[in-house]
């Protein structure tokens, strides 16, 4: 996920990504790449762990703080995150089936 090179420019109609953002050395940049792979009319659909409350130096999950998954406010940092850098929401969801989790559906724009 840090090194998306290997895709096209506008490749791919819908990219699922589930618990693997909030490992990213850099999650911005890793959803940069997103980005740059996604068509205009594209769908991001993302599935982070929510809220990530466990251990506050918990290294496996480093990216939970510049996400906004370490807060429990209803998803509304997590959402920016992704909101701030050229995604609209288009549904949002809780679920616990595995764990605790927020179910995020993102539509590019383009």
């Amino acid at each position: 996920m840090h090194d998306l090179s290997c895709f096209a420019d506008r490749a791919f109609d819908v990219i699922y990504s589930s618990h693997t953002i909030e490992h990213a050395y850099y999650p911005h940049r890793v959803l940069d790449g997103l980005m740059r792979t996604l068509r205009d009319d594209g769908e991001l659909i993302v599935v982070l762990p929510y809220p990530d409350m466990g251990t506050e130096n918990d290294p496996a999950h480093g990216a939970k703080y510049e996400l906004g998954t370490n807060r429990d406010d209803g998803g509304a940092q997590v959402t920016r995150f992704f909101t701030r850098r050229g995604l609209r929401l288009t549904a949002r969801t809780f679920d616990s089936f595995r764990e605790p989790e927020i179910w995020l559906r993102l539509a590019r724009i383009g």
